[in-house]
C-alpha cells in the first residue's frame, strides 16, 4: 500500500467512523472500495488508534524500509540461445525445454527478459536483385546540384498490376446481438471461393490549393468477356441470348496487349492532364512473363497517338514493394470491397470498381509518400559492390564476345558516364538521351544477334542513361549513405559533391 492510498484509506475511515469507532462492516466496504484486504484496513486503523491514545501524530505511511521481500532469483536464459529455432515456437516448448513453469515464462515476457517474434516468409534476394534494386533507388533520385537529394515526384508514373478479387474471405467477424443466431456460410471448397482477376491502372493524384485536381485513378477493368448465352436459365431469369459473364481462363501476352491498347490507352488519354500531354508517361509493370516486353511494336505504335508519349518500363524484379499498388492500395480497396454486400460473380465486377472509385485520393497520395520511404529502407541494403578504381566510366552492363555499348547521356558537372544495358553477340546499343523523371528503361533498347535500338528517354538533370550501373562503383554507395542520412546542415549535396571532387 502507498502512502496515498494508506492517508486515502484513513480519512475514509475517519468519515465512517461514530465517536472514534466503526460499524461491523465499515472496514469490509472501504477495503472493496479501494481493492484492498480487509486485514491491512483492520490494520491501518488499529495502528491509527494506537497511536492517538499514546498522543502520537498518526503516520499511515509504511514501516518498512527501503526495499523489501524476497529477493530476485538470478535468471539465466542463455540456454536458450542453444535450442533450435524450431523447438521454442511456442511457450509450453521453451518451458519444456528450459525445465520452467509456463506462468515464469509469461513474467519473463512481461518483464521484458524474452520477447516474441512473428516471422514472415521473405522474397529471395540475390546480389543481383539488390544490386538492381539499389540502382532503382538510385534512379529514383533528382539529381541536380541546387540543394540536397529529392526523390522525383512520380507525376508522369502510371502504375499497372493484375490481382484476384474473391467473392468472400474464408473467415469474417461479426458483431451480433446475443438473442441472434450465427450466421452459417458454406461453399463447396474454400480453396475456390468464386474470384477474378482485374487489370488496376492508377496515378499519382495531384492537387492545387488543396483541392484535388487529378485523382489518380484511371481505371481498374476485369479481364473478363461477355459471350451470348447458349440456354436459359429460370432460376436466374436468363434467356438465350444474354450476354453471360466469362472469365479469362488464361492471361497471356496477347490478352494483355488487346488490354493495354484497347483501354489502358484510351482510359489514359482520357483522364491524362491536358497541360502535361505530350510530356513522357512511364507506365510501370512488373516482370511478369504475360506482361509486354518494352519494345512492343504494336504497343509502341498506339502509344505515340493523339501527342502522347507513353512508354512502358519494368520494375527490378522480386521487388513488389516497389509499386503502390502491391505496396498498398490492392489491400485498401479490397478491404472497401469485402463490405459490401456482393452475392455472385456478376456482381463482384461493379462492387470491384465502386471500391476502386471510393477511395480517398488524399489516402493514395500518402502511398507515395510511404513508397519514398521504402525506398530508403532499400538503400540501406548494402549489396557486394565491386572496388572503384577511380576510372570515370563503369562498364558494367557488358557481356562476353565483343560486346559494345554507347550512352551518350552525361551526368552534370563531370559525373562518371556508365555503359551498360547490352547484351551478347556484338549487341550495339544508343541510349541517346536521358530518361525524364528518373525511371529505368528495363534494358528496353537492347536486344540479341546484332540488333541495334534507340531509346530515347532522357533523364532529368542530365543523369546517366537508364541502364547505368552506377551502383557498381563507391561513388553511388556515398550517395546511399547521403541519401540514408538525409542532407547535411548545409544544406549541400554532399553526394554530388564528392562526385565534382572525383
Amino acid at each position: 500500500m502507498s502512502d496515498e492510498l494508506g492517508k486515502l484509506v484513513s480519512r475514509t475511515l475517519l468519515a465512517r467512523s461514530k465517536n472514534g469507532k466503526l460499524g461491523k462492516k465499515d472496514t469490509s466496504i472501504v477495503a472493496a472500495q479501494f481493492g484492498l484486504g480487509i486485514q491491512s484496513v483492520q490494520r491501518l486503523w488499529k495502528r491509527g488508534k494506537i497511536q492517538l491514545a499514546n498522543s502520537i501524530p498518526v503516520v499511515v505511511s509504511s514501516l518498512k524500509k527501503g526495499r523489501v521481500g524476497r529477493k530476485k532469483i538470478p535468471v539465466d536464459l542463455e540456454a536458450l540461445r542453444s535450442i533450435p529455432l524450431k523447438e521454442r515456437t511456442t511457450i509450453e516448448d521453451v518451458s519444456a525445454k528450459l525445465n520452467m513453469s509456463k506462468s515464469k515464462i509469461q513474467r519473463y515476457l512481461r518483464k521484458g527478459f524474452l520477447r516474441r517474434h512473428s516471422s514472415s516468409i521473405k522474397p529471395y534476394l540475390t546480389e543481383a536483385n539488390k544490386k538492381s534494386r539499389l540502382k532503382w533507388c538510385v534512379d529514383m533520385i533528382k539529381r541536380d546540384l541546387h540543394g540536397g537529394p529529392r526523390f522525383k515526384d512520380f507525376f508522369d508514373f502510371v502504375l499497372i498490376d493484375e490481382k484476384w478479387f474473391y467473392l468472400s474471405q474464408k473467415s469474417e467477424k461479426y458483431y451480433l446481438l446475443p438473442e441472434q443466431d450465427d450466421p452459417h456460410r458454406t461453399c463447396k471448397n474454400k480453396n475456390y471461393i468464386p474470384r477474378l482477376m482485374f487489370l488496376c491502372v492508377c496515378a499519382r493524384p495531384r492537387f492545387r490549393d488543396g483541392n484535388c485536381i487529378f485523382d489518380g485513378r484511371i481505371s481498374c477493368f476485369p479481364l473478363v468477356t461477355y459471350q451470348p448465352a447458349m440456354r436459359g436459365n429460370v432460376r436466374t431469369g436468363r434467356v438465350r441470348g444474354d450476354l453471360v459473364l466469362k472469365p479469362i481462363t488464361s492471361i497471356t501476352r496477347e490478352v494483355i496487349r488487346d488490354f493495354m491498347i484497347n483501354k489502358v490507352l484510351p482510359a489514359i488519354r482520357a483522364k491524362w492532364p491536358k497541360e502535361d500531354v505530350g510530356k513522357p508517361i512511364f507506365i510501370q509493370q512488373d516482370n511478369a512473363p504475360s506482361h509486354l516486353n518494352l519494345d512492343d511494336s504494336d504497343f509502341c505504335e498506339h502509344a505515340k497517338q493523339e501527342g502522347f508519349d507513353i512508354r512502358l518500363i519494368c520494375q527490378t524484379p522480386n521487388s513488389p514493394d516497389f509499386n503502390i499498388l502491391d505496396l498498398d492500395f490492392f489491400r485498401a480497396i479490397q478491404a472497401i470491397q469485402y463490405n459490401k454486400n456482393a452475392k455472385t460473380i456478376e456482381a463482384l465486377v461493379p462492387t470491384v470498381e465502386e471500391a476502386f472509385m471510393e477511395y480517398s485520393a488524399h489516402k493514395a497520395n500518402r502511398m507515395f509518400v510511404t513508397l519514398q520511404s521504402v525506398l530508403m529502407e532499400a538503400m540501406k541494403m548494402k549489396p557486394r559492390l565491386l572496388s572503384d578504381s577511380g576510372a570515370s566510366s563503369c562498364n558494367s552492363g557488358a557481356k562476353e564476345s565483343g560486346t559494345s555499348s554507347d550512352s551518350g547521356a552525361s551526368t552534370e558537372s563531370g559525373a562518371s558516364s556508365c555503359k551498360s544495358g547490352v547484351k551478347e553477340s556484338s549487341t550495339s546499343s544508343d541510349s541517346g538521351a536521358s530518361m525524364e523523371s528518373g525511371a529505368s528503361s528495363c534494358n528496353s533498347s537492347v536486344k540479341e544477334s546484332g540488333t541495334s535500338s534507340d531509346s530515347g528517354a532522357s533523364m532529368e538533370s542530365g543523369a546517366s542513361s537508364s541502364s547505368a550501373t552506377v551502383f557498381l562503383g563507391q561513388r553511388c554507395f556515398w550517395a546511399v549513405a547521403f541519401v540514408v542520412n538525409k542532407k547535411d546542415e548545409r544544406g549541400k549535396s554532399a553526394w554530388w559533391n564528392r562526385r565534382v571532387r572525383s
